[in-house]
């Protein structure tokens, strides 16, 4: 694809991130995408926002969902577990 393309598709997804950071799977993405378009603040900004505030717990759990997004939702999908180092 052209350098053209990709950076308007790379803009329009960005400015879809409101509304579905938080959400399972493409979520941690979004940093790697601002990090295309040379936005290294906004990069930063969503990779916590995209992957680390799915992070919880001292075993490093990374969560399907946000809490913070899925408020009613009881279960708490786990995705990855990471124990720390000895």
């Amino acid at each position: 694809m052209s350098p053209e393309t990709e950076a308007a598709t790379l803009k329009f997804y960005l400015s879809l991130r409101k509304d579905y950071i938080g959400s399972p799977m493409l979520s941690a993405l979004y940093c790697v995408w601002a990090a295309r378009t040379g936005d290294r603040a906004l990069s930063a900004k969503l990779m916590e926002e995209g992957y680390g505030r799915f992070c919880v717990g001292r075993f490093c759990q990374t969560l399907e969902h946000r809490e913070d997004v899925f408020r009613n939702n009881p279960e708490r999908p786990l995705f990855l577990q990471i124990s720390p180092a000895s």
